[in-house]
C-alpha cells in the first residue's frame, strides 16, 4: 500500500510538472508586441467634411466640432503592393481649425493598428492580431499625391 502511495505521488508530481511545462511553453510561444519600424504608403481614397453648426457667430469652418472623415488605401513601402486600408476621423477642437483630435485604424492582413492624436505625428495606441499591445509613433510625410508613413514601435 505504501508503494502505491509513492507511485501516485510520483505520477501526480510528474503530471503537474508536465502541465506546468506545457503552460509555460505555450506562454513562451505567444508573440509579444511588435518592435522596430514599418514603412507604408497611404493614398487617399475618400474624404468627407462635416460642418457642424457654429456655437458662436462669425465662426467659419473648420470650427470646434467640425469633422473630417478620411479613407486611405495602404500599400507596401514601394507603393506597389496593396496591403489594406486605413480610415479615421479628425475633429477640430479650436476656433482657428489648427488643433485636431484624430482617431484612426489601419487594417492589414495580419491585424489592425490603432492610432490617435493631433494629426501628425500620431500615437500608436494598440492593435489586434500581430499588433496586440503595440505602442509607438506614426509619422507621415506628404509628397507626390501620397503619404509615406513610418510606424516606429516601442518595446
Amino acid at each position: 500500500m505504501r508503494r502505491t502511495a509513492i507511485i501516485a505521488i510520483v505520477i501526480t508530481t510528474a503530471g503537474v510538472g508536465a502541465g506546468a511545462a506545457l503552460a509555460s511553453s505555450g506562454a513562451a510561444q505567444a508573440p509579444g508586441p511588435p518592435t522596430g519600424t514599418k514603412q507604408v504608403v497611404l493614398r487617399q481614397s475618400s474624404f468627407k467634411f462635416v460642418d457642424n453648426p457654429p456655437r458662436r457667430r462669425g465662426d467659419v469652418p473648420p470650427s470646434p466640432g467640425d469633422a473630417s472623415i478620411l479613407g486611405y488605401r495602404v500599400f507596401d513601402a514601394t507603393g506597389k503592393q496593396r496591403l489594406g486600408r486605413m480610415s479615421g476621423v479628425c475633429v477640430s477642437t479650436d476656433r482657428r481649425g489648427e488643433a485636431l483630435q484624430c482617431s484612426t485604424q489601419m487594417t492589414l492582413p495580419d491585424g489592425v493598428i490603432l492610432l490617435e492624436g493631433p494629426g501628425n505625428p500620431l500615437a500608436v495606441t494598440g492593435g489586434t492580431g500581430a499588433y496586440t499591445g503595440a505602442r509607438g509613433v506614426a509619422e507621415g510625410r506628404d509628397h507626390d499625391g501620397r503619404t509615406d508613413l513610418t510606424l516606429t514601435f516601442m518595446p
